[in-house]
């Protein structure tokens, strides 16, 4: 009799969660052609967002664009 007072357990379909890519900030210094001291500096000034993992700085792609693109310049040919 016991054994119907226990709950039954009902499987349920896993979401799949996607996390988001991150690169290093020596990734985004050599993808940018800079030193690394640079996009820790960026990062320090608040310019570049990132977030620290175990110690290492870690940036999304998507940011690391946007940062290029505020400091874009057009030529004025």
């Amino acid at each position: 009799m016991q054994s119907n007072l226990r709950p039954k357990l009902v499987s349920a379909p896993l979401r799949r969660v996607t996390l988001p890519q991150l690169i290093t900030a020596s990734a985004a210094a050599v993808a940018l052609g800079v030193s690394a001291r640079t996009i820790r500096r960026r990062i320090a000034d608040g310019s570049l967002p990132a977030c620290r993992i175990r110690g290492r700085l870690y940036l999304r792609p998507e940011e690391l664009r946007a940062f290029v693109e505020r400091h874009r310049e057009v030529s004025d040919d």
